[in-house]
């Protein structure tokens, strides 16, 4: 059995804090079987030499209040050394240790697939454009405002995944300011944006600041949110992004009327702590995405 980590396994340090003799830490881990009880509503089961290394988080350097981190490995007793290690476990303190190591039962973790849903579809309340009809030429404005009435513009065809990324060259996309995973220095953000923008650019798709995008036709803008959870001891440590691309675009039934409308999203997940990381490569599942929609889109 390995117990958890609060952060990936680093060189062990010198602080042993189980030793058998010492008996500093010793856990017992009952693993049910088909036996006898034993005394004390005890089953049979097996004994376990439980080590705990401390380290301190390299994430933390030059911070105040930095917590120690701690390493666990463990060992199994023999057999024919449970009758020694029983006496010894039954003569020691059965109170509670307020530090005692939480120790998690392995479970597959969510397999850290994405969930796309592209569509055309955008906020409630609010329904997307798939531009001019081919052929409308800007330098004929009776044709446009004819093509702007509500009734025509109604008669218009849906649009399908991945049409409203067709022609899109360049988008808004911010994630120096996002919050580092558990262990990961404050530059993840800053290290992921330059990810995404290297994976964005096989599709021909550029990243600029949201305030560049601001000025773009269409204003658009890709925005990810996302969630690191920091569980008691890391134990079932899990994690989420959702990522929107929005659009500018107007209504149908009344063509005054500008929203913004998000036109494409994806969402990934996934859980664990044990090396090596998944989290950048999770989220950046999300650019591979949407560069692939856009490789389609320009296809189509």
């Amino acid at each position: 059995m390995q117990a958890r980590s609060d952060h990936a396994p680093a060189r062990r340090g010198p602080l042993l804090v189980a030793v058998l003799l010492a008996a500093s830490l010793l856990c017992a881990v009952a693993l049910p079987s088909a036996g006898p009880a034993r005394a004390h509503g005890r089953e049979d089961g097996r004994f376990w030499l439980l080590e705990e290394t401390h380290r301190s988080d390299p994430a933390c350097a030059g911070k105040a209040d930095c917590r120690l981190l701690k390493d666990y490995d463990s060992r199994p007793f023999a057999p024919e050394e449970t009758a020694t290690v029983r006496q010894l476990f039954d003569r020691m303190d059965a109170a509670p240790a307020p530090d005692t190591p939480r120790v998690c039962e392995a479970a597959p973790a969510p397999a850290p697939r994405s969930e796309t849903t592209s569509e055309t579809t955008p906020a409630p309340g609010t329904e997307s454009v798939d531009g001019a009809q081919p052929g409308t030429s800007p330098a004929a404005p009776r044709a446009a405002q004819a093509l702007l009435r509500p009734e025509n513009l109604e008669a218009l065809t849906l649009a399908k995944k991945p049409a409203p990324l067709k022609g899109l060259r360049q988008v808004g996309l911010d994630l120096a300011g996002m919050s580092p995973p558990p262990g990961f220095p404050d530059s993840f953000g800053a290290e992921l944006q330059a990810a995404f923008a290297e994976t964005l650019g096989t599709a021909g798709l550029q990243v600029v600041t949201p305030e560049a995008a601001a000025a773009l036709p269409g204003a658009p803008q890709l925005a990810i949110y996302a969630s690191f959870s920091e569980p008691e001891g890391l134990c079932g440590y899990t994690y989420s992004a959702f990522a929107s691309l929005s659009q500018t675009a107007v209504l149908t039934r009344d063509p005054g009327v500008k929203v913004r409308a998000g036109v494409w999203s994806m969402s990934v997940k996934g859980a664990g702590m044990d090396p090596p990381r998944q989290e950048r490569a999770t989220l950046l599942e999300i650019a591979e995405a949407l560069a692939a929609d856009v490789k389609a889109a320009a296809g189509s």
